[in-house]
């Protein structure tokens, strides 16, 4: 998710970068719109769900695709109330960091320590696949790095 996530913005051309900071700016600014984003958010969660199982070859009603499909969702919620009255110079950027960041948090099986906690014990928590315990089983998409 990550990944499409930043494939998303990197090959986003300049018009589209300043047509989603147009459309960011005015989601923030305006009330009755930035009260209405999370509920759009949550409403992609059949779509999520049912890429995620054809991606990877399961059933859309599989619990532990709705399961991901969820918190994904969820997270992105989490980076949109956090960020949402940030319209400082540099506020799409960082609301996109922070959304990698709350992604990079769900992949890591949720640890409630911070993330430079994280990245300074990986070595001795990790899998072979280098996930940490004991989110190394969940299924990944074919080509996908984690």
């Amino acid at each position: 998710m990550r990944n499409a996530v930043t494939s998303l913005v990197d090959t986003a051309t300049a018009e589209e970068h300043a047509l989603n900071r147009q459309c960011e700016e005015l989601l923030r600014s305006v009330p009755d719109l930035r009260a209405r984003v999370p509920g759009h958010i949550a409403a992609a969660l059949p779509l999520l769900t049912e890429t995620l199982a054809r991606r990877l070859g399961r059933p859309a009603d599989d619990i532990h695709l709705l399961t991901v499909s969820g918190a994904a969702i969820g997270v992105a919620i989490a980076a949109w109330n956090t960020a949402a009255n940030d319209l400082s110079e540099g506020f799409v950027h960082r609301h996109r960091r922070l959304l990698d960041d709350a992604l990079a948090h769900l992949e890591s099986g949720l640890s409630p320590r911070s993330t430079e906690d994280r990245t300074a014990s990986s070595m001795s928590e990790t899998g072979v696949d280098g996930c940490p315990q004991p989110c190394g089983n969940l299924p990944s998409a074919p080509g996908s790095a984690r």
